[in-house]
C-alpha cells in the first residue's frame, strides 16, 4: 500500500480500519504491506504492523532511464546498514529486506559484483527477503548460488520468525564485522547472522552475544560461504575468515 499520507486523525483512523477489514477477511490470509519509501508522515514503522509487513525501501540496478534514481542504486553494504540500524529499535522479521540481481546493476556507483549472489541474499534473512528484480534473468551462476539458501531459510524461517533480532558488531561500512542475533526468550536459543565485510582487514572477531551473559553458548552451523568459520566462547562467538566478502549462519543454544 503506497502514498497512504495520512494528514488528519480521521485519515488514519480510516485507513487502519481498512487495513483491519482486510487482515481479518479470509481466515487471515490477506495482509497489507506498508511501502515506506516516501519521506511524507505515514504509517507503518509504529503504526498498523499488526496487518501486515513493511516495504522498506526501493534498491534500484540504474540503467537508462533510470539514472535519475542513482539515489537508491544497490549497494549491499548499504542495505546490510539500514537493516542493522532498525534492528535496534524494531523487530526485523517484518521488514522485507531488498535482494537485487547483482550482475544487472550498473556499478559505476556500487561495488556489488565484488559480493557474491549468496552473500547478498544472506542480507536478508533475518528479515522478510524480497527478490526485487525478474527473477527469469538470473545466471545459472546466481541460480546455483540462491536457490540451497532459499533451500535453508525455507527450513528454519518458522523458527526465525519467532525471535526477536538485534545488531551484532559494528555499523555495516564495508570494513568491518557485522550482523544480527536472533533471540527467542521462550526457547533460549536464535540464529547468528554475520559478514565480514569487503575491505575488512581483520580476519577474525568476538563478538558477545545478546543475553548470553553468564551462559554458554553451543554453536550449529547451517551455512557459510567460503570458509567462514564460528565457535563459541563463553557468552561471546568468534568468528574467522580468511577471505573478505563472506557470510555465516549458525543456529544456537544459550545453556
Amino acid at each position: 500500500l503506497d502514498f497512504a499520507n495520512c494528514q488528519t486523525r480521521d485519515e488514519l483512523e480510516g485507513l487502519l480500519a481498512k487495513a483491519k477489514v482486510l487482515a481479518s477477511a479470509n481466515e487471515s490470509d490477506v495482509r497489507v504491506n506498508w511501502d515506506l519509501t516516501e519521506n511524507a508522515p505515514r504509517v507503518g514503522y509504529f503504526i498498523g504492523r499488526e496487518f501486515g509487513s513493511l516495504y522498506l525501501a526501493n534498491r534500484e540496478n540504474g540503467p537508462e532511464p533510470l539514472h535519475r534514481l542513482n539515489h537508491i542504486r544497490y549497494v549491499p553494504s548499504l542495505i546490510l546498514r539500514d537493516a542493522w540500524h532498525l534492528a535496534h529499535d524494531l523487530n526485523l522479521n517484518q521488514f522485507q529486506i531488498s535482494y537485487q540481481n547483482l550482475d544487472l546493476v550498473i556499478d559505476d556507483l556500487s561495488n556489488c559484483k565484488s559480493y557474491t549472489h549468496d552473500y547478498a541474499l544472506a542480507i536478508t534473512l533475518m528479515g522478510l527477503p524480497i527478490l526485487f528484480t525478474e527473477t527469469q534473468r538470473l545466471s545459472d551462476l546466481a541460480r546455483a548460488q540462491i536457490r540451497p539458501l532459499l533451500a535453508l531459510y525455507r527450513q528454519y524461517r518458522e523458527a526465525m520468525t519467532r525471535g526477536y533480532v538485534f545488531p551484532l558488531g559494528q555499523t555495516p561500512s564495508d570494513h568491518v564485522w557485522t550482523g544480527f542475533q536472533s533471540y527467542d526468550p521462550d526457547s533460549q536459543d536464535g540464529h547468528i547472522l554475520l559478514f565480514r565485510e569487503l575491505h575488512n582487514a581483520d580476519s577474525s572477531v568476538t563478538l558477545p552475544l545478546h543475553f548470553a551473559q553468564g551462559k554458554q553458548v553451543q554453536l550449529q552451523r547451517i551455512w557459510s560461504s567460503n570458509d567462514m568459520l564460528m565457535q563459541s566462547d563463553h557468552s561471546s562467538v568468534i568468528a574467522c575468515s580468511h577471505k573478505t566478502a563472506v557470510a555465516g549462519w549458525y543456529s544456537y543454544q544459550l545453556k
